[in-house]
């Protein structure tokens, strides 16, 4: 299974970062030699690192984990019990259009599985779905203030000059 995180726990903002949580199980019958997972990143992320041996490379935009720098994958048991959790993080480029869908899906292989196994996102019914999150880029300008000052000095006169100055944020 695969399942996606904003960091900061509000909605997924250009520039905020992603953590991705890979939970590789076997639920065959036998053993699973030499597993490997890869994981190309969307083109709308950055990555930032990886946990448990992860090795990222910037020429195919992908994430892998191998028996050599990762142990546990070498002979994967089977069930819950034998589950290896890889994560790796990402950054939300910026900018990013409103409503962009960034998604994210694995495959996992082994010496006795030649078909790469694609991770599933676990919050969908759906199976072999993937992991995705929906971009909030909104403007936000509630926080416009407005100031008003009387060129002329004193009390507001009619016919006196008024300077007003708008400022918005977003």
């Amino acid at each position: 299974t695969k399942s996606v995180v904003d960091q900061n726990g509000g909605l997924a903002e250009p520039g905020d970062l992603l953590t991705y949580t890979i939970i590789v199980r076997n639920e065959g019958s036998s053993e699973a030699d030499n597993v490997v997972v890869l994981d190309p990143l969307d083109a709308n992320v950055d990555f930032v690192s990886a946990t448990a041996g992860g090795v990222f490379s910037a020429a195919t935009n992908t994430v892998t984990w191998t028996s050599a720098a990762t142990p546990q994958l070498s002979r994967l048991g089977v069930g819950a019990a034998n589950a290896v959790t890889l994560t790796f993080v990402a950054r939300l480029k910026n900018p990013l259009a409103n409503g962009t869908q960034v998604c994210n899906q694995g495959r996992i292989a082994s010496d006795e599985v030649s078909t790469a196994e694609l991770t599933d996102n676990p919050a969908t019914p759906v199976a072999g779905d993937a992991t995705c999150v929906t971009v909030s880029s909104a403007p936000d300008l509630s926080a416009a203030s407005k100031t008003v000052i009387d060129q002329n000095g004193g009390d507001v006169r009619p016919g006196d000059t008024l300077a007003w100055t708008i400022t918005l944020t977003n």
